[in-house]
């Protein structure tokens, strides 16, 4: 079979309340990653309807650890009934003993983030 060079876009959820930070990232994300389908949930139940719709189709996420009532870890586990999908949490509320034992791919901190680390993530897990 002939390679063709061709790559399948990877589909990346981004999940936060404020969506000044979503544009944020994905904006920066679009400047790093030549090619990504980037979708954006307001929060827990608009992330979780997402991810039980689209669950074979969203290869990353990026979910901010701070979505209100509910917060980004409830949220993970709750995906992770789902599918298993490689995740990284933003937060500026560091609590990073307790996030680091999730399973996650890392902790980033919103304020100070590292967008080559964040891009070089997506590539290294979403890579066919």
């Amino acid at each position: 079979m002939h390679d063709s060079g061709y790559k399948i876009m990877p589909k990346i959820l981004i999940v936060d309340d404020d969506y000044s930070d979503y544009l944020f990232v994905k904006d920066s994300l679009e400047e790093s990653l030549a090619t990504a389908d980037i979708i954006y949930a307001a929060g827990y139940n608009a992330a979780l309807d997402l991810v039980t719709e689209q669950a074979t189709s969203i290869d990353f996420l990026i979910l901010d650890f701070d979505l209100g009532a509910k917060k980004g870890d409830e949220l993970y586990h709750e995906i992770a009934k789902v599918r298993d999908i490689p995740s990284v949490f933003l937060t500026g509320n560091l609590n990073r003993a307790k996030l680091d034992k999730l399973g996650n791919l890392a902790v980033l901190d919103k304020d100070n983030l590292d967008l080559t680390k964040l891009a070089q993530l997506i590539q290294d897990n979403t890579s066919n």
